[in-house]
């Protein structure tokens, strides 16, 4: 029992009572089988909130307790529950309602023991016999529409008779397609639009070799016969759809007998529609009156959400509006039912009522998929996208319904890929989360799982002669991923961090994954050949769904059909035939009017001359006309060779049938007037598709129209390259760069083209258009009087570009006034040449990112960054400059939504030249390490400094060679008492080479100056606020200090832990400070060998090779992240370290004391030296001030050997051309004096 399958969750839509008594039922016994009956009444409580599912908890949470505690008792909740689904019925009410009833005769009385179970199979037998009486002998609503020849129209009556004794003859016209008496064909007289020969219609001429359905000229025949017979008893409506016509809802009568259209003028005038006068059409009523037409119009109808084209016949007449039979079919709101089958169609109803759940919301097939990902692979994090403030709540409500219906979840913690998130914007005003995973794409590692070829498919019908076609709601959503497959779809938004639980739109390998799924579900049922096995299937397909949990979407459901496309071939109880809409195209294009339409029509013919016989003899008619010595003319021999290369071309002799296994190529173009698109499978022609652009569409941009075409034949071609790896072929350059990028990366207008053929796995390539040959012919031989059904549907995706309208007309103004702007605008729209070269060189520029520009709104764009005008440049550079951001910030500003060539240039020369942003830049980084030079012997370079503890005051001396160092408490530290300790120190151990300290008055005075003099060794100090570079001494008296602090804690002689300090091992070295520096070990407190305390002798290349290593270890730790400064030259304008701010100044040249990388500034006539981390070389113009002492307060003195500094305690000091003076802080400034 512990693997006791819960019921399945409560559904809360249609018959809410049933559903709960069926659910009711199931969780009671689901309760006692599982023991749960016997737990505390919380847990069952958990248990069927758990069960009910997630519809059920939120009502749930709605309700309201009386007592405390009732929330979480079963039977409480159940009983809530209860009342939901069984709302109390009014008794009074109840009353009324039966008391008032009027019964009919015989009522209830002629059945005896009638039950509700017999009362129910009463009804549904007297509703089919009702359904199948009205289908054999309804005749209450007819609508007639015909065509009559005029000798017809003044004897109506005669000619309904001659017209009866036809059809008993079965006798049709072989000229026109009609029946007629003898001598009154319509077609005489008359121009075949096929082959242009005289006599009779299209759909009937002899040299089309093909199936294809034409459409007859509604200009050929100018009488209509139009009536309508109304019944009281039928209904208004039952024949009726409404139609927006100019954003006016209109209702409209279908007539599936009508061959026309037929408006009254007072809708025209109602709706603003003006209509063409001058029209010679007529219609007949039923009973012979004629109505004459007063226009003709095209209109344009929204019907379920698209947009088709009508032409319709305006009357003088108050009419109902009519909607004919051509209409009709083409908005699909009739079907041609060849008999009636109610049983059939009342077993389908039932299936699907049964199962009406399977076709509401989401599903969850079974199984995890897991996203695998080749290694190695770098993760990539994009920052979330700003999108327009009054469309973030949109935004922010879609996130939450996606993640209340576990679409998504939100993230929290940190994860290494990041997506970008696309927002796209519905015209009904809703928003669709898309996303962008180019990255990631790149590394998934795909399942390339093969479908069923069309003859595997077709072999398993055997002789079915209907067929139904199930659609899958929001497919890969169906599809759960793993817990780490998760993970790397995380995508940023403005509000956070989220990512898919379910298998997302854009993913790589998403078709293949979901055919795969649907394959292993449905595998094993077989196919059908009659109605009862069809139902038998269907029910059976329907039923696995449900196992499965797999949800339909019933608007592209079709069920009980005759016959169905796959992949360009009908299926149908004919058997296997191909679709004749492949080769339209072909069929449609127009006669050559010139040399050029010609030479494009043979380019294509000679592509396809192996799948053409005879090519060369059938062709020459059309080769002589290519020759420039012959005038051009256009003969019935020229006609009759292009008609026989169009069939051939259409013909199964070249198209092929279309494999699975093999590789698929689209070709597509467009031109000015049409987009075309070719499926090639071995460069042999499997499809045509073509349709001509619009009026919006013509305005386009070539790379525009270029998209668009890639968009048309990915659409078009849907059935065959869902799922598969496509190669498209485009002689349109830019937009091979531009599939490789991110969506972000395209611009604004691409996008939204991008974004419908996410789904396909794409691979763009460009061909050049001279060998483009197929989709180049048919794109520029456009029908444009092709009928088109545009798809609402139009997406636009949102990025915020920050602008007020006043600056973006502001913008459109320069635009048309700057010379290279217009030549720019011109060449996005008529396309880019192919090569460098043939770039205007004023465009030169722009060249690299040719693929990334548009027109928007009059707007140019790279991406999605206005491109700014010449003259508003500079403006531009000013207001990016205006917060003094720095130069990151403010270019990022500016890459966010400006561009011009040279922008970031341009930038950097304003923030570098700008004061305000020099005072308070940050630090420079540090330059790499100088290490000092390792000594030879010891003593030879010292460092000393002093420092502070406490209140006690301290001199420290350090060698550099063995690290031994000498601390001495001093009382004061003026120069005297630091000589005097130095001498006491020198005279015991020897006079050095080198002495390194700071600038501390102390070291700096006349009394220390002569002291170095007389003892004969070089005094080298670091410059003034760069401890760095005697940092050896400094980290020295870090050590000190620690020793110090912790004898004083422990309370232990600080001179006996000096004594072990130098007699312990340097690491790398081996030898400790003492035997460095004396040859010998110290005799401490622990016990230690007699021998090993005697003079001993050491390597002391050896010691200086470890030394050594141990600084280029240092410099490599050290190096890292360091960068190498700028050279200076003297009289370079540079800003000079102050405290936090850089402050003016100019540079003198390199300082004489012999430290690298130590300058001398002038600064308010005085001079500093500075270490080159402290210097800051700008390009900026450095304004003059008056000379004030106190301008920098923080500095020390640059001084010389020829200097004479006074010491602590003295106030004014004079020395050989300068003075110093004593701040009431201490602070020391040099100021020059006579």
């Amino acid at each position: 029992m512990d693997k006791l399958d819960p019921p399945k969750s409560l559904i809360l839509t249609g018959n809410l009572a049933e559903n709960w008594r069926r659910f009711k039922q199931q969780f009671e016994i689901y309760l006692i089988a599982s023991g749960l009956d016997k737990k505390d009444v919380k847990v069952q409580a958990m248990a069927l909130l758990h069960v009910a599912g997630y519809e059920a908890l939120e009502v749930y949470n709605t309700f309201q307790w009386d007592t405390a505690g009732d929330d979480v008792k079963v039977d409480k909740i159940m009983e809530k529950f209860e009342r939901y689904c069984n709302p109390r019925k009014n008794l009074t009410f109840d009353r009324h309602s039966f008391f008032t009833r009027n019964q009919q005769e015989a009522r209830l009385l002629r059945e005896s023991d009638l039950s509700l179970e017999k009362c129910v199979d009463i009804c549904r037998a007297s509703e089919i016999s009702a359904f199948q009486l009205k289908e054999l002998t309804d005749e209450k609503s007819v609508h007639a529409v015909r065509v009559e020849d005029k000798a017809g129209q003044s004897d109506t009556w005669k000619e309904k008779r001659e017209e009866k004794r036809d059809k008993t003859g079965n006798n049709i016209c072989n000229y026109c397609g009609y029946r007629h008496r003898r001598g009154r064909c319509p077609a005489y007289g008359k121009n075949c639009n096929r082959c242009k020969k005289l006599h009779h219609f299209a759909s009937m001429c002899k040299a089309k070799e093909i199936n294809f359905v034409d459409k007859t000229d509604e200009e050929q025949d100018q009488h209509f016969f139009i009536g309508t017979v109304k019944s009281d008893e039928a209904k208004q409506d039952d024949w009726c759809v409404n139609l927006k016509v100019n954003e006016h809802t209109t209702s409209f009568k279908i007539d599936t007998g009508a061959q026309c259209n037929v408006v009254p003028v007072s809708l025209c005038r109602k709706v603003g529609i003006e209509y063409n006068h001058k029209t010679g059409a007529k219609l007949i009523s039923y009973s012979g009156h004629e109505i004459k037409a007063v226009g003709k119009v095209t209109i344009a109808v929204e019907c379920k959400n698209k947009y088709y084209l009508l032409d319709v016949q305006v009357v003088n007449s108050d009419v109902i509006p009519v909607l004919g039979l051509p209409s009709s079919n083409e908005l699909n709101l009739i079907q041609r039912v060849h008999n009636i089958e109610s049983s059939n169609d009342q077993s389908t109803e039932e299936i699907l009522e049964k199962y009406e759940y399977l076709f509401e919301g989401i599903g969850t097939l079974p199984g995890e998929y897991e996203i695998k990902i080749e290694e190695p692979a770098s993760p990539t994090i994009y920052p979330p996208r700003r999108i327009p403030h009054l469309l973030k709540d949109k935004v922010k409500d879609e996130l939450n319904r996606m993640e209340a219906r576990g679409i998504i979840t939100k993230v929290e913690q940190p994860t290494k890929c990041v997506n970008p998130m696309v927002m796209v914007k519905k015209p009904n005003g809703d928003v669709r989360i898309c996303l962008d995973p180019v990255d990631l794409n790149k590394v998934i590692q795909r399942e390339h799982y093969t479908l069923k070829t069309v003859e595997e498919v077709a072999a398993s019908l055997g002789n079915a002669n209907i067929f139904s076609t199930l659609d899958a709601t929001s497919g890969f959503y169906q599809i759960k991923l793993t817990e780490e497959s998760t993970w790397f779809t995380t995508f940023n938004t403005p509000f956070g961090r989220y990512k898919f639980e379910r298998l997302p739109f854009g993913i790589v390998s998403a078709p293949e994954v979901f055919q795969r799924n649907l394959a292993q579900t449905f595998e094993d049922i077989e196919g059908c050949e009659d109605e009862t096995e069809h139902n038998e299937r269907l029910k059976k397909v329907i039923e696995r769904a449900a196992e499965v949990d797999l949800r339909f979407n019933k608007e592209k459901c079709k069920f009980n059909k005759k016959e169905v496309r796959y992949v360009g071939h009908i299926f149908g109880s004919d058997g296997l035939k191909p679709n004749p809409d492949r080769v339209q195209a072909i069929i449609d294009m127009p006669v050559p009017q010139d040399r050029k339409s010609l030479q494009r029509f043979l380019g294509m013919v000679n592509y396809l001359n192996k799948f053409i016989p005879n090519l060369a003899d059938i062709s020459r008619p059309l080769r002589e006309l290519m020759e420039y010595s012959v005038a051009w003319h256009w003969m019935e021999k020229q006609q009759e060779a292009y008609d026989i290369l169009i069939t051939l071309i259409a013909q199964a002799l070249v198209l092929k049938y279309f494999d699975l296994d093999s590789d698929i190529t689209i070709s597509v173009d467009a031109s000015s007037e049409g987009l075309r698109a070719c499926l090639l499978q071995g460069n042999q022609p499997v499809a045509y598709a073509s349709r001509a652009l619009n009026r919006a569409e013509r305005n386009y941009a070539q790379i525009e129209k270029e998209m668009l075409a890639i968009v048309f034949g990915a659409t078009e071609f849907h059935q065959y390259i869902y799922g598969n790896t496509v190669t498209v072929e485009t002689d349109h350059k830019p937009l091979e760069s531009l599939f490789k990028k991110a969506l972000c990366k395209a611009p604004q207008c691409i996008q939204r083209m991008m974004l419908k053929v996410q789904q396909y796995d794409l691979k763009v390539k460009y061909i050049p258009g001279k060998t483009l040959y197929i989709a180049d012919t048919l794109s520029r031989a456009s029908q444009t009087s092709m009928s088109e059904c545009m798809d609402k549907e139009e997406f636009e995706v949102h990025l915020l570009v920050p602008i007020s309208q006043e600056k973006a007309e502001e913008f459109k103004r320069e635009l048309d006034r700057d010379p290279i702007m217009v030549k720019l605008k011109e060449t996005v729209l008529l396309g880019w040449p192919d090569k460098i070269s043939e770039v205007d060189p004023d465009l030169q520029e722009y060249w690299n990112f040719r693929d990334e520009l548009c027109i928007c709104d009059g707007h140019l764009l790279k991406g999605d960054r206005l491109i700014t005008p010449s003259a508003l440049r500079p403006e531009m550079v000013d207001k990016i400059h205006s917060s003094h951001l720095g130069m990151e910030k403010c270019l990022n500003r500016a890459r966010d939504c400006l561009f011009w060539p040279g922008i970031t240039k341009q930038i950097q020369d304003k923030v570098a030249k700008c004061q305000v942003c020099n005072r308070y830049r940050n630090k420079q980084v540090k330059e790499p390490l100088i290490p000092h030079q390792v000594p030879d012997r010891p003593w030879q370079i010292l460092a000393a400094d002093m420092f502070v503890l406490g209140k006690d005051k301290y001199l420290l001396l350090v060698d550099y060679y063995s690290k031994y160092f000498e601390l001495i408490r001093v009382t004061d530290s003026t120069s005297n008492t630091v000589v005097n300790v130095l001498q006491q120190h020198l005279a015991r151990y020897g006079l050095p080479e080198i002495l390194y300290t700071d600038n501390g008055p102390e070291f700096a005075s006349k009394e220390f100056f002569n002291f170095v003099r007389k003892y004969q060794f070089q005094h080298v100090t670091s410059s003034p606020t760069f401890p760095q570079s005697n940092g050896f001494v400094e980290r020295t008296i870090q050590t000190a200090k620690k020793l110090l602090k912790k004898a004083c804690d422990d309370g232990s002689d600080p001179h006996l832990a000096l004594l072990e300090l130098r007699n312990t091992p340097i690491q790398g070295v081996g030898l400790s400070p003492m035997q460095l520096l004396m040859g010998r070990r110290g005799k401490t407190l622990i016990p230690i060998k007699q021998s090993l305390l005697k003079p001993m002798a050491y390597d002391g290349e050896k010691v200086q090779q470890s030394l050594t290593e141990k600084q280029k270890i240092q410099k490599k730790y050290f190096d890292r992240g360091s960068k190498t400064l700028a050279p200076l030259q003297e009289g370079d304008t540079v800003r000079m370290r102050c405290g936090n701010t850089w402050e003016p100044a100019r540079l003198v040249g390199e300082s004489k004391q012999g430290e690298p990388r130590s300058f001398v500034v002038t600064a308010n006539n005085k001079e500093y030296r500075r270490n080159r981390k402290h210097i800051l070389k700008t390009s900026e113009e450095i304004r003059s001030s008056p000379e004030k002492t106190s301008t920098i307060d923080i500095e020390e003195p640059v001084y010389s050997e020829y200097d004479t500094v006074g010491v602590c305690g003295e106030k004014q000091i004079e020395t050989s051309g300068k003075s110093i003076q004593e701040e009431t802080n201490g602070t020391l400034v040099i100021t020059s004096c006579k």
